[in-house]
């Protein structure tokens, strides 16, 4: 995180070096204002992001945004929320696709606005196909199919989409998702009603392919 945020400010993005609430609840005033009569429709036509330097920046972020979860929970979504920020000024990436997802993650699980949070995981489905990026397809379906899906449609329509993700997470390297959508595609698949034989197959083949890659 620390190395991550010393190179943002290099970028010109700098984050408060202790998070607070306070800072948390400006941003988020600051983001429903920025998206205020934006639809789904016009955000995902807007253009490509051209700046090397903010593109760098959103890729960094989405870099640190796990760790910052878990570590800094103040910094998490200052993080989420600039890069948001970042997309409706300057375009797109293929990682924006993260960034509005997550963002919709904050909704359901911080505001409890389930149905704004549901759109915002739709348009981060519209723009990963927009921008075909495969190498951050595992990434971006962790707030939308364990996070967000699960409160706007019945449960198993993540199993799916969880398990195709483990395997594109071990061909594109993002090993850290691929384990924690399988972790939930467990969970999910036992909360369904899954037939439990096997299940406990499966949960202990996952289980082991964690261990492996600790």
């Amino acid at each position: 995180i620390n190395t991550g945020l010393e190179f943002l400010e290099k970028l010109g993005e700098k984050f408060p070096k202790k998070p607070t609430m306070p800072h948390v609840m400006v941003n988020l005033i600051k983001t429903t204002v920025m998206l205020r009569g934006k639809d789904n429709e016009a955000i995902e036509n807007m253009p490509g992001m051209k700046d090397e330097n903010k593109i760098a920046a959103m890729r960094i972020m989405a870099d640190i945004a796990s760790s910052s979860y878990w570590a800094t929970p103040t910094l998490f979504p200052l993080i989420i929320m600039r890069m948001v920020h970042l997309s409706l000024k300057h375009g797109n990436t293929a990682v924006s696709a993260f960034a509005f997802a997550t963002y919709g993650v904050i909704m359901c699980g911080v505001l409890g606005a389930m149905k704004t949070g549901y759109k915002y995981g739709k348009l981060g489905l519209l723009l990963l196909e927009k921008y075909n990026a495969k190498e951050w397809k595992t990434q971006i379906y962790t707030p939308i199919y364990c996070l967000i899906v699960n409160w706007n449609e019945h449960i198993d329509k993540t199993l799916k989409p969880l398990q195709e993700s483990y395997h594109i997470g071990m061909e594109t390297g993002a090993i850290e998702f691929a384990c924690i959508n399988t972790n939930i595609y467990c969970i999910h698949s036992y909360l369904s009603g899954k037939r439990l034989v096997r299940l406990e197959n499966e949960t202990k083949a996952y289980s082991q392919s964690f261990a492996q890659f600790k």
